[in-house]
């Protein structure tokens, strides 16, 4: 189906930062540019993410599914994004 498992991030104890945010632009942009996908699963909630979102969204692809947790979801995150799906429930939350 051309999904792609999910990257997780371990730390690294001789790296110090994980530097999960630029790893992560990096990869979702230059995805994007090659057309290797239409639509990208975000899951986070920072506001951080609105200047990677737009850029995505230039290359033509949709962020389609935003998955964050009510709590530490960033408004201004939610209006850039096409779709939020909270997922408080299957957290408990």
């Amino acid at each position: 189906m051309g999904i792609e498992a999910p990257r997780v991030f371990k730390r690294d104890k001789n790296r110090g930062s994980k530097q999960v945010d630029i790893s992560l632009a990096t990869e979702m942009l230059s995805h994007a540019h090659r057309k290797y996908f239409d639509v990208v699963v975000l899951v986070a909630g920072d506001a951080d993410y609105i200047p990677l979102v737009r850029a995505v969204q230039r290359e033509g692809a949709r962020v389609h599914h935003l998955w964050a947790l009510s709590n530490g979801l960033s408004d201004r995150l939610a209006m850039a994004v096409d779709y939020v799906a909270k997922i408080d429930k299957i957290f408990g939350v």
